[in-house]
């Protein structure tokens, strides 16, 4: 990161993705909807800066939950922003190329815990 003042300083905009994936409706969170979302510049690399502080996300997608995510939105169901804001054929093109590693998933802090994990509390 450079030191130009315009530039976010890396460590709000990592809290502000901590609070993101800790707190959305979606468990779901891409990359380039950060991006959107906090706008920041295309060349600010969030997947290295989550990548980076691994310990405080999930990183990747669950492939069937990615594919239900999938199938929502090509029925105009939880589409985030910056998906919502293309239409047509690129709109498709984005949604079916979502692959796994495009995104991560808070750690669900506060959660009710399952039946599986109870016991182990």
């Amino acid at each position: 990161m450079t030191t130009n003042s315009d530039d976010p300083d890396e460590f709000a905009v990592l809290a502000a993705i901590w609070i993101l994936a800790s707190n959305d409706e979606s468990p779901l969170i891409t990359y380039r909807g950060v991006q959107h979302r906090l706008n920041l510049s295309q060349d600010f690399d969030v997947r290295t800066l989550v990548r980076r502080h691994g310990e405080l996300f999930r990183l990747g997608m669950p492939a069937s939950r990615l594919e239900q995510w999938k199938s929502d939105m090509r029925a105009d169901r939880q589409l985030p922003a910056w998906i919502r804001e293309i239409s047509g054929d690129e709109r498709a093109q984005l949604i079916n190329g979502l692959k796994p590693e495009d995104g991560f998933r808070g750690h669900s802090f506060g959660q009710e815990p399952t039946r599986r994990n109870r016991k182990s509390l």
